[in-house]
């Protein structure tokens, strides 16, 4: 799989310079080859996501928030492995544990539009929780689990989990792992490794 993002940062990047806890991505765009059917596919086409974990204190609670949209693989049972173009939006709140552990949570609404779907829609909210974690100066990890009740199109529920590390060894380069989990009727699992080199 190559991955191109002509964008800014997420939050598992080297945060200098940038906000703490903001993540701001624009056109990032997978390619991956099936060796299966021997084929190149359009994997995943993020155009907006933009994530914003701000912690609350005492004297300022201020919302955090998320806007994703875009093209991307999602594994329905009925409809396994198709891409879908999707909306997600969500709100919460961030809370400060330690100044390297954050932990947050949001409600959230989900669309996915695809022509198999019922009605070509699938529709509906959520529940999120996650944490931001840097255990060492170059070392992040960041996990979260979403719970999405579809209830507009085919009625049903819908699991998303993941865990991200990622050592940043420098400005340019840094090495990253994904693990992922989905269940809907049944698990998917995925496991990706990558070398990103940043070009500015």
């Amino acid at each position: 799989e190559l991955v191109y993002r002509p964008s800014y940062h997420d939050l598992c990047d080297n945060p200098s310079g940038f906000i703490p806890g903001s993540q701001i991505i624009f056109g990032e765009t997978a390619i991956r080859y099936d060796y299966d059917n021997q084929k190149l596919l359009l994997q995943r086409l993020e155009l907006i996501n933009i994530e914003s974990l701000s912690p609350i204190n005492p004297l300022i609670k201020p919302l955090s928030w998320k806007v994703i949209t875009g093209f991307d693989h999602v594994p329905f049972a009925s409809n396994n492995q198709t891409l879908v173009y999707q909306l997600n939006t969500g709100s919460g709140y961030t809370i400060e544990v330690f100044k390297w552990l954050q932990i947050h949570g949001m409600i959230e609404f989900s669309g996915l539009l695809n022509n198999g779907f019922k009605n070509n829609v699938e529709a509906g909210p959520g529940v999120s929780a996650g944490f931001v974690l840097q255990p060492f100066q170059h070392f992040r990890i960041r996990g979260y689990i979403v719970d999405t009740y579809y209830l507009y199109g085919e009625a049903c529920n819908f699991l998303t989990m993941k865990a991200i590390m990622q050592y940043n060894v420098s400005q340019r380069y840094s090495m990253r792992f994904e693990v992922s989990s989905w269940y809907n009727e049944q698990w998917y699992n995925q496991f990706s490794a990558a070398l990103t080199f940043y070009f500015w």
